[in-house]
């Protein structure tokens, strides 16, 4: 019997991926893609905010389930993305404050948005990190090594060029997800 080898990560990526595609286009019309980021499309009081709910919910339960099932498979090298999971269905769930500042919003959602976020980035860099350690595959580790320096040096540089922070942390998730979508199920040793 063949089986069918389903990657939930891969499906939560391409959700993401086309939720950050399109969500800017029926957003608040203030929101500018190169200084806004896509956190900021999920704000509280953003019209259709929704959008970018689910792909950010989707891509947490995507990589969470197939990471799941790695650990489960005594592949311990899989427990960030467990981690990195649950924080993106966290920070999908607690919304940052909206663009629109005359606009109410709960400012405790906000800092767990904020907080879940980072871990999110902090797990994701750990275990993009160990596959760059830990690959016997000389192209792996160099291009796993790539993407753990942009998404350790995406915090620091967003904070020092906020007017292109919309840019930068695209970029930054763009190369996040691809390295996930290339090499997720791929294992490093």
């Amino acid at each position: 019997m063949v089986q069918i080898d389903r990657s939930w990560s891969l499906f939560g990526i391409c959700i993401c991926v086309v939720a950050a595609l399109i969500a800017p286009f029926f957003t608040h019309p203030d929101y500018n893609w190169v200084r806004h980021t896509t956190g900021e499309l999920a704000g509280q009081q953003m019209p259709n905010a929704w959008i970018m709910r689910v792909g950010f919910i989707n891509l947490g339960f995507g990589v969470f389930f197939d990471a799941l099932q790695k650990v489960a498979k005594h592949q311990r090298e899989y427990m960030p993305f467990i981690v990195f999971g649950i924080c993106m269905i966290g920070a999908g769930t607690f919304n940052q404050r909206s663009i629109d500042t005359t606009q109410f919003f709960a400012e405790p959602l906000a800092h767990w948005h904020g907080f879940l976020f980072i871990i999110a980035a902090i797990g994701l860099a750990a275990g993009i990190g160990r596959h760059a350690y830990a690959s016997e595959d000389t192209k792996v580790k160099a291009i796993s090594f790539i993407a753990f320096l942009v998404v350790v040096s995406m915090g620091p540089v967003i904070y020092f060029l906020p007017s292109i922070a919309g840019v930068l942390e695209r970029f930054g998730l763009g190369v996040a997800l691809l390295w996930m979508a290339c090499f997720f199920h791929k294992r490093a040793v």
